[in-house]
């Protein structure tokens, strides 16, 4: 049985489901995106890596990195499902799946925590030691705060949570975790460049979140390890 704010998320998603792919990342934003969040998180997996979970795999973006898919959306699961029948998918939420302790190498977990609120996501990182092996690996990502300065937050659970880099190591820290790695992710404001130019700036832009500029990214991708 969901809580009223996992029923909001799982209502939300199974709706789009169906046409989430096109809407999302059918277009020269997502695929910008997609392309540069493959980048960092190919330099960031061992190849050889099994096997690794996708949490909140949604539609299975980026599944072709994981052996295992779960979601809270059993919509979203039914579409991946779709595009990946070789996969193993679980409907589950990412504070309490049914994996057995130590169960993977590594997990990952791309665009949820910014939906949650803060102890929705000392849960999910307690829940991701659990199911880690000692010598496992978590990565995940969060909108940079240091990039929404002097804005206001938005209302309702949507995309309103964000951390400074710091900030996060010092929760992560907290639950077991050290960061090893960290990136940045659209350093430029692709959303507000005509979509005709947007790829001439991939090279420029993801070059630059792999400096110091990356603490001015509008999001954070980490790899953390089990101390």
């Amino acid at each position: 049985m969901y809580n009223p704010a996992q029923k909001a998320i799982t209502d939300y998603y199974n709706q789009l489901a169906p046409n989430y792919d096109a809407d999302r990342f059918n277009n020269t934003y997502g695929q910008y995106l997609h392309r540069q969040e493959a980048f960092f998180m190919h330099k960031m997996m061992a190849q050889d890596t099994n096997p690794v979970l996708s949490l909140g795999c949604g539609t299975g973006r980026l599944m072709e990195m994981a052996t295992h898919g779960a979601d809270i959306s059993p919509a979203m699961i039914d579409e991946a499902v779709k595009k990946y029948p070789g996969k193993k998918f679980t409907v589950s939420s990412a504070t309490d799946t049914v994996y057995d302790d130590g169960f993977f190498k590594g997990i990952f977990s791309l665009h949820v925590l910014m939906h949650l609120p803060h102890n929705t996501i000392e849960a999910i990182l307690t829940e991701a030691y659990r199911i880690t092996a000692a010598d496992g690996w978590l990565i995940i990502d969060f909108p940079n705060k240091n990039r929404k300065k002097g804005k206001k937050s938005k209302e309702g659970w949507h995309a309103a949570t964000g951390f400074t880099t710091k900030e996060f190591a010092i929760l992560a820290l907290e639950h077991g975790w050290l960061i090893q790695q960290h990136y940045g992710l659209l350093l430029f404001p692709v959303h507000r460049l005509s979509p005709a130019v947007r790829r001439l700036f991939f090279r420029a832009d993801t070059w630059l979140c792999r400096l110091f500029t990356k603490k001015f990214a509008s999001y954070i991708l980490v790899k953390l390890y089990k101390k």
